[in-house]
């Protein structure tokens, strides 16, 4: 990998295939930086979804059955597109009815959003527009992943 991005995905990945175990440890210390804007949050989780097709390229058993990637985001990556394409069309034919697309996506963010608003009702309140923006930004880095992975 030419910079860090899912190479402990790939290297766990082979782990396990040679049979070894991993395990929790609580007590274990890890340091990254977060990013601070929207923006370079998006950029991470493009980079993070691109990278991971190379990944499942390499381990095509893990891209359905992983434990490292939540089924949930992986059933939001699929959402998202089609709730932006709601939205937009609802803009542009002025039938809010359009806007429905977007419901099966915001019903997966339900969870997250009722744990969220039990320790801050704020975070609960943009959770959905955050959980939507990783998944779109996800969702991209993968058809370029993709892309990228037909050229090879």
């Amino acid at each position: 990998f030419p910079k860090a991005n899912n190479e402990d995905v790939e290297f766990s990945y082979r782990l396990s295939e040679q049979g070894h175990q991993m395990r929790f440890v609580p007590e274990a210390q890890v340091f990254h930086h977060h990013a601070n804007t929207w923006r370079r949050y998006a950029r991470l989780k493009t980079g993070r979804g691109y990278w991971r097709t190379i990944v499942y390229r390499r381990h095509p058993g893990k891209a359905l059955r992983d434990t490292y990637t939540p089924q949930v985001l992986k059933l939001q990556i699929l959402l998202a597109p089609l709730a932006l394409l709601g939205v937009i069309a609802a803009l542009l034919h002025r039938r809010p009815v359009w806007t429905a697309l977007a419901a099966p996506f915001l019903a997966t963010t339900l969870p997250f959003v009722r744990f969220a608003a039990r320790r801050d009702p704020v975070v609960a309140a943009v959770s959905p527009w955050g959980l939507w923006l990783r998944s779109i930004a996800f969702a991209a880095g993968v058809a370029a992943g993709a892309l990228a992975n037909l050229r090879r």
